[in-house]
Order: C-alpha cells, then sequence, then structure tokens
C-alpha cells in the first residue's frame, strides 16, 4: 500500500516516461445516461466531452457526506487533486479485511476516523471522498 496513496505510482510513471503504443485503440462512448441503483449505492454514466467524476460519500461521522466533483484534463491535475488522498475509514464499517482489501493498512498509511481523529494528518479537507472516488 506504500502511503496509502498512489504518488508513488505516478512518480515510478514519471521516472520511466511514457510512450504511445501501435495497434488499433478501442473508445467507449457513452451515447445516452445509463444507471444502477442498488440501494445505498448507485452509479450513473452520462455522455461528456470529457472523464469527469462527480462522486458523493456518506460515512458515519465525523466524516459525515462529502461530494467530490473532478474532470481529467491534464495528468498534472490527477497528480496534485487526487494522487495524494489516501484510504481511510471508521471503527466497525470497514469490513474490508475480510474480502482481502485493506490488508497492507497501517497507521501511517491509513485515516481512522473516530471520536479524537487528529485532523492534521489529512492531506485534503475532504480526503475520503477524493480516495474513494478513483477506487
Amino acid at each position: 500500500m506504500l502511503d496509502g496513496s498512489s504518488v508513488e505510482f505516478c512518480s515510478l510513471f514519471e521516472e520511466v516516461g511514457f510512450k504511445n503504443q501501435i495497434g488499433d485503440w478501442h473508445q467507449i462512448v457513452v451515447k445516452e445516461p445509463l444507471g444502477i441503483d442498488a440501494g445505498k449505492a448507485s452509479i450513473r454514466l452520462e455522455p461528456c466531452d470529457a472523464f469527469e467524476i462527480d462522486y458523493t460519500l456518506e460515512y458515519p461521522a465525523p466524516v459525515g457526506r462529502q461530494r467530490f466533483v473532478f474532470r481529467l484534463d491534464d495528468p498534472a491535475v490527477y497528480r496534485k487533486e487526487i494522487a495524494p488522498a489516501g484510504p481511510s475509514g471508521s471503527p466497525g464499517t470497514s469490513g474490508n479485511c475480510s474480502a482481502g482489501v485493506g490488508l497492507g493498512g497501517r497507521f501511517d498509511n491509513f485515516v481512522l476516523f473516530g471520536r479524537r481523529t487528529d485532523q492534521r494528518c489529512l492531506r485534503f479537507p475532504d480526503e475520503p471522498v477524493r480516495h474513494r472516488s478513483w477506487t
């Protein structure tokens, strides 16, 4: 999990560089809105001229409801606005370890929210929604 964010991966990509690949490129085009609703979770795809995410999460207090809208126009914006965001959770709500998710979590790469969470350890005030919008 490194530090829990994708900053290290961005650094590695920048270090080795990028190379255009030869071959066919298959683009996915959303022509009309498509949505799936599963009770507390839902997703909706809509036509757009760019890659844009509008994500809302609802966690128990103290996180609560957070919304983040992000438009990917430049990889540098991703590196600045999304990549530093790391994982977080609340006691008794993650349940992901039994599914094999988050097994590399430590207190230096994961923010555990509770009554006494030190907000200074966050990289963004809305860090949970920034991280979840890309995972």
